[in-house]
C-alpha cells in the first residue's frame, strides 16, 4: 500500500531540504508540487517541491488551497493520484484544515505525517531568511508566526502523527535524520527504495 507522507514543522525546521534530499535518496517516493502566487527566492534553484511566480487564475482549479504569509499555495489531486499510482508520495503541508482535507480525502491508513523537531535560534533563523531573499514583512511574519506556535499542526493533531518525529539537532541534512525516517517506515511497515544500494546491485 502506497502512502502521502505529510512533512510537517514550524519555519527553519528543515521540511524542504529534507524533502529534497529524500527524493534523491529512494526511488519510491515522488514529491507532490505545490504552485504558489510568491515570488521566487534564491533557494528556489533546484527546487522540486514549488513552483513559484504562478497566476492567481492559473491555481484556481487546484483542489487543495491555502494562503500562507500574503502568498496563495495550492496543488491538485491528480498530482497526488498520479503520484500514488506509482509509489509514496511526500508533500509539505503548512495548513491545518489542509492537513484535515487530506486525511478525510485519502483516510488515516494512507496519509502518513511526519513532523520535524528542530531547536531554533531566533536570530540565526532570521539572517537565513534574510540570505533566502525574503522580504523584511514576511521574515517578521516567519519569526512571530514561529514565536506563537501557530504553525505547529503536531500539536493540534498530536495523535496523527502516532509518534512519527524526526529530530533535526543539527540544522543539516544528515545521515542520521535518514536512519531515523526509515527506521519510523520500518515500523510503520512502509518499504523504502534505495536508489544508490538497486544502482550497485544491478
Amino acid at each position: 500500500m502506497n502512502r502521502l507522507m505529510l512533512i510537517c514543522g514550524n519555519t527553519g525546521a528543515g521540511k524542504s531540504t529534507f524533502l529534497r534530499g529524500v527524493s534523491g535518496k529512494y526511488q519510491n517516493i515522488g514529491i507532490i508540487k505545490k504552485y504558489s502566487t510568491r515570488k521566487a527566492r534564491t533557494d528556489d534553484n533546484g527546487a522540486i517541491e514549488i513552483e513559484p511566480d504562478c497566476s492567481q487564475d492559473f491555481i484556481e482549479p487546484f483542489e487543495y488551497k491555502y494562503v500562507k504569509f500574503g502568498n496563495v499555495y495550492a496543488f491538485s489531486k491528480k498530482d497526488i493520484d498520479k503520484t500514488l499510482n506509482l509509489g509514496n508520495g511526500m508533500l509539505i503541508i503548512r495548513d491545518l484544515a489542509i492537513f484535515d482535507q487530506l486525511i478525510k480525502d485519502y483516510g488515516e491508513g494512507i496519509v502518513m505525517p511526519f513532523f520535524i523537531s528542530r531547536p531554533i535560534d531566533i536570530e540565526k533563523l532570521g539572517k537565513v531568511l534574510k540570505e533566502q531573499g525574503r522580504s523584511h514583512e514576511e521574515i517578521q511574519n516567519r519569526l512571530q508566526d514561529l514565536e506563537c506556535d501557530q504553525t505547529d499542526i503536531y500539536n493540534t493533531r498530536t495523535r496523527c502523527f502516532e509518534s512519527r518525529v524526526i529530530t533535526n539537532l543539527s540544522g543539516s541534512l544528515e545521515e542520521d535524520m535518514y536512519k531515523q525516517f526509515e527506521a519510523l517506515c520500518n515500523q510503520f511497515n512502509v518499504e523504502l527504495k534505495n536508489r544508490f544500494v538497486n544502482a550497485r546491485n544491478e
